[in-house]
């Protein structure tokens, strides 16, 4: 069975698609976490792509259990954009839905439903070129007011030249309420499943395994994903083993979640030298990734938390850093990271640790605390991610309640606790508890609450920018000026992470400008600060506007996401200029950056020019008063700006009545052709 042409992959391994092998294992991992890879808004609707590499990559693993009916449907959907995927859960409804999608020349959004969501679905958002996945299996009891819903989602998704896909549960079907014959799916047997990853990550033939008889045990009851798993172990031993047979050695104890090692790891570390070895070896499981000083500082510290003596390893009277690692099956880079020799090794000294010896979950608990307190942010990242993983890993809602509670009350573990939170919102199912709690505590938040809302929100709007936002807008009610500081920072992150969010996010802020209180007053002073805020990274764009300067950029890169950010500024624009009188000082410090372009001819005064004139005109439904308190509103700041640089420019120069007459041209729904 031994293989003379065996040898390690390159650094990326053997895939197809241009797809690194380690991308997409650590999207498998991630599912293998959350049960799903979700990149969606599971509450609100909000659909999100999933990544491209790995739509491809779903598409080339996929494996028909029906070839024949699953041709037939994908060009059923090819033709009609529409159809209909009935399984339970685990069969590969997601994986199928996506590859047909896909492989119809669709870009994949995913919409999870959860109940109460019904009534979002037909105004979820929609674009041209995009397959939509609706997975309606998780609700409960009668689903036909949501393929009524489904319906309408589905013809204005299809005249805009997009695809629906709705995943059912076999016991969901109404038939009097579908559209077309659905495409029922069954579990492809784990083998196979096994085989089509293994090549796609490794590049190498699944034959060779199918002759093991522990491969064979194995995968006689595995599901597909544990035949997605065991592909992925294989991935990442891959590069440790020198032949077939360590390969497959290696695969099947991480496979198994290496938990009789450790059985027989910890019998044989008994006694005071023996603890040490165990202390060190949770501190490694929990700071994987740091450097030895660190996880060796911290290993003394959890010491005392247990009332044992420390080793002291890497001092002068203790063991020798390789001497104590060694121990653990765990090795450092270069002085530096320090992990174990065996994958998700870490992972599975947490549960063993947590079955085994529960008298030290409340120590440990506290150890964590205590770390992030007194340390740098690699310790709360690294933590919060650790505890994430676990109780996400164990659905363990009482812990991760507990976790919660104590990090949320601190201002030292605050960010932690944001981190925390962000990872267990977002998974489907799990999470909903604790969305459910933020959401309600932004309802009349502390100072530290809203400051670990807010910074969860950040981390959550990576994955799920619509639910970050929902409880965003609830905590922008408060009246605490520095509350409402945190939900500036926040949006502002948000919007930073990438120009396709940036519409999105600010079609949000727009629209608590129609709410009163103080809602309204956040969005409108966070409106100002994103048109206020001047280039300051690029020398030739020295005080621009840094919203123009996005803009000019994206122009250059994309014409559909330079159109929608010229679309959101004019938008910002006119509920600044819908102010009037009342908050003319506002007015005025959003425009200075604006207005100096097209007075002092700068390179983006043609941009400037056509966002206000567009913004000053309004929607077509803008009566006359309306556009005139526009043109008012901003004759006003123009005025302003004239008066703080009198000293240098003339009010009265014609570029400045050129400006005036620009803008009372948006009366009359046309551009004057000298601009």
């Amino acid at each position: 069975m031994d293989d003379p042409s065996f040898s390690t992959p390159s650094e990326y391994g053997n895939v197809s698609n241009e797809v690194t092998a380690s991308y997409i294992s650590r999207l498998l991992q991630a599912r293998d976490i959350y049960g799903v890879v979700y990149f969606g808004d599971v509450e609100h609707l909000r659909p999100q792509s999933l990544p491209s590499a790995y739509q491809d990559y779903l598409m080339e693993v996929h494996i028909a259990r029906d070839r024949e009916e699953y041709d037939a449907f994908r060009e059923l959907v090819r033709a009609e954009r529409f159809g209909y995927i009935v399984g339970a859960p685990g069969n590969g409804r997601e994986i199928t839905a996506v590859a047909v999608l896909r492989s119809c020349g669709f870009n994949v959004d995913t919409i999870p439903v959860a109940d109460g969501d019904e009534r979002l679905i037909s105004r979820s958002p929609h674009a041209r070129g995009r397959g939509y996945v609706l997975d309606l299996s998780d609700l409960e009891g009668d689903v036909t007011e949501a393929l009524r819903e489904v319906e309408g989602f589905q013809e204005r998704a299809n005249r805009a030249g997009a695809a629906v896909i709705v995943i059912l549960r076999p016991t969901q079907i109404p038939h009097e309420r579908l559209l077309s014959r659905p495409l029922k799916v069954s579990a492809t047997d784990a083998l196979t499943v096994f085989s089509s990853h293994l090549f796609h990550l490794t590049g190498r033939s699944a034959e060779p395994w199918a002759e093991i008889p522990e491969i064979k045990v194995a995968l006689d009851r595995a599901t597909p994903a544990d035949a997605v798993r065991l592909a992925r172990v294989a991935l990442e031993v891959l590069s440790e083993a020198t032949d077939f047979p360590e390969w497959v050695a290696l695969t099947l104890a991480a496979y198994r979640n290496w938990q009789a090692e450790l059985r027989r790891w910890f019998s044989e570390n008994r006694g005071e030298e023996g603890i040490w070895n165990r202390v060190v070896l949770t501190a490694t499981a929990m700071l994987e990734g740091l450097s030895v000083t660190s996880v060796l500082t911290a290993a003394d510290t959890l010491a005392e938390h247990f009332r044992v003596p420390s080793g002291r390893s890497g001092g002068i009277a203790g063991t020798g850093v390789d001497e104590a690692l060694e121990r653990i099956d765990a090795m450092h880079e270069n002085g530096e990271r320090v992990r174990f020799n065996r994958p998700d090794y870490a992972d599975a000294v947490m549960d063993h640790l947590w079955s085994q010896h529960p008298l030290t979950r409340k120590r440990v608990l506290a150890w964590s605390e205590a770390l992030i307190l007194g340390n740098t942010g690699d310790h709360s990242v690294v933590l919060a991610d650790c505890w994430s993983r676990f109780v996400i890993r164990h659905r363990d809602e009482a812990l991760a309640n507990e976790v919660f509670n104590s990090w949320v009350k601190k201002s030292g573990t605050a960010d932690a606790a944001a981190r925390f939170a962000a990872r267990i919102v977002t998974v489907p199912g799990f999470g909903r508890r604790m969305r459910r709690r933020l959401y309600e505590a932004a309802k009349s938040p502390d100072q530290t609450q809203a400051r670990v809302i807010a910074r969860t929100c950040v981390e959550l709007g990576a994955v799920d920018p619509g639910a970050a936002l929902v409880r965003l807008r609830r905590l922008a009610d408060t009246e605490d000026e520095r509350i409402r500081a945190e939900v500036h920072n926040a949006l502002t992150r948000l919007a930073a992470a990438s120009d396709e969010g940036w519409s999105a996010i600010m079609t949000e802020v727009v629209s608590w400008t129609g709410t009163e209180g103080s809602r309204a007053r956040t969005a409108l002073t966070f409106i100002v600060r994103v048109l206020s805020a001047e280039e300051t990274d690029d020398p030739g764009r020295a005080g621009a506007p840094s919203a123009l300067v996005a803009l000019s950029d994206a122009a250059e890169r994309s014409g559909d996401t330079a159109d929608e950010m010229y679309t959101t500024l004019k938008h910002l624009w006119r509920v600044v200029m819908d102010c009037g009188d009342d908050d003319l000082d506002l007015v005025s410090v959003a425009a200075r950056p604006w207005i100096a372009q097209v007075l002092e001819e700068r390179t983006l005064r043609n941009y400037a020019i056509g966002v206000l004139f567009h913004a000053a005109r309004g929607p077509e439904e803008s009566t006359d008063p309306e556009i005139s308190q526009r043109i008012v509103t901003m004759t006003r700041a123009i005025e302003i700006w004239c008066a703080d640089h009198a000293d240098r420019f003339d009010r009265t120069e014609p570029i400045v009545y050129d400006l005036h007459s620009l803008l009372h041209e948006a009366r009359f729904r046309h551009r004057p052709s000298h601009w």
